[in-house]
């Protein structure tokens, strides 16, 4: 699983709860945003190394939502709402990962929702392709 399988996990997510009306932004845009929209990005991810080829994995997303309306405050309460419940479960690669650490920020015109998905990978181990053989046989008689 990769980070990417997150983000599309998250961009699943989002686009369940909001549907179609709201754009969903991975990279940054410098101008023409079209509000309402999300913008996600990962703040940070590690990898620490439990036992032989088993990784725990933590990634922590940022999700921070551009509102449309004049009353910002109301509308990030909102929204703020319809992320919690929509984040809490996220489809990744045919899993179930549940976000940890939810937490929404307002500030004067964004509304900044982070959340923490953390899961096992087992690492696929490299397989020794055997070099050549020799055989000397012998017969008796």
């Amino acid at each position: 699983m990769t980070i990417q399988n997150c983000f599309d996990g998250i961009i699943e997510a989002l686009y369940q709860e909001f549907g179609a009306g709201y754009e969903i932004y991975i990279e940054s845009v410098e101008q023409g945003l079209k509000e309402p929209c999300f913008l996600l990005s990962c703040l940070s991810h590690e990898r620490e190394l439990h036992v032989s080829r088993l990784y725990e994995r933590s990634n922590l997303f940022s999700i921070q939502y551009f509102p449309s309306t004049i009353n910002k405050q109301e509308e990030f309460a909102a929204v703020s709402e319809r992320l919690y419940d929509c984040l809490e479960y996220i489809t990744v690669a045919g899993r179930l990962l549940r976000g940890q650490d939810l937490k929404g920020e307002p500030s004067d015109d964004i509304l900044t929702f982070t959340a923490r998905y953390d899961l096992f990978v087992l690492k696929q181990q490299e397989k020794t392709m055997m070099s050549d053989l020799e055989l000397i046989t012998e017969t008796k008689g």
